[in-house]
């Protein structure tokens, strides 16, 4: 009996190491296909807000202002010298496609405690292998400037993780590249290697968007290709049986109402 209860304790133990301290706020899904893929909104604590400063949250920006932002985050050459990577942009076309109307959603909606965390894994096989590789970070905007923080860059993903138990390890064990970043025009690198500072007016000029302080003053201007977005993400969901009938009615009714 009591190898069992130490067994249990044991347990209980590494479940609660094996979840991020930066993460242990309230969550709330944008996306996530229930295994790599995701956006969502995590809620920082009082010492993390300290450190982020004041954020700027809700924002509102555009689909096409996101992905011009995302377009220009480019890795030093020296990966392309070493043959570690074959381009020097850290989001192709499809991880834009992806990460772009999400994260517009994601500052839509965000509170002023909360950052925005993705996840992507970029499948890139060469031949007939696999080269996965994911990326997670970590963004937030105080003023005008977006706080970019990459916790895996392009990381390798090894083994056999298609089975849904094998999926946190085989990302847990994943090979990044070791971080090394190329700042362009209105990038600069935060106080580390791993976090970019983009000035949003220096980058998008006059198109920039508007950030507000609370969310009773935003008044943003529909998006349709967000709105398509989503809701082709709301049907893959309910496709999918993550949720209800009545869950996928009240928000597709909640989109719907933003046209």
């Amino acid at each position: 009996m009591r190898k069992i209860i130490f067994g249990f304790l044991g347990f209980v133990v590494l479940g609660l190491m094996a979840i991020p301290t930066a993460q242990a706020g309230k969550t709330t899904y944008v996306y996530t296909d229930r295994r790599i893929n995701l956006v969502k909104r995590v809620e920082l604590s009082k010492k993390e807000l300290k450190g982020t400063g004041n954020l700027n949250h809700p924002y509102a920006m555009t689909t096409d202002q996101m992905a011009q932002v995302l377009g220009q985050i480019k890795l030093n050459k020296k990966f392309l010298l070493n043959k570690e990577v074959e381009t020097q942009e850290v989001f192709d076309e499809r991880a834009i496609g992806f990460l772009a109307p999400l994260l517009v959603e994601g500052f839509r909606e965000a509170k002023p405690n909360e950052k925005i965390v993705f996840s992507y894994l970029d499948k890139n096989p060469q031949l007939i292998l696999r080269n996965d590789r994911v990326t997670i970070g970590e963004v937030w905007i105080t003023g005008d400037q977006m706080h970019l923080i990459f916790n895996k860059l392009m990381a390798k993903m090894f083994g056999d993780y298609d089975k849904r138990g094998e999926i946190a390890k085989a990302v847990g064990q994943a090979k990044g590249l070791r971080v090394s970043l190329e700042p362009s025009p209105g990038y600069e690198l935060g106080s580390s290697v791993d976090e970019l500072v983009i000035s949003l007016s220096k980058v998008l000029g006059d198109t920039a968007g508007i950030g507000v302080a609370t969310a009773e003053k935003k008044e943003v201007i529909p998006d349709n290709k967000v709105v398509e977005q989503r809701l082709k993400n709301l049907e893959k969901l309910k496709k999918k049986d993550l949720i209800t009938d009545e869950e996928y009615q009240t928000k597709r009714k909640e989109i719907l109402g933003d046209l």
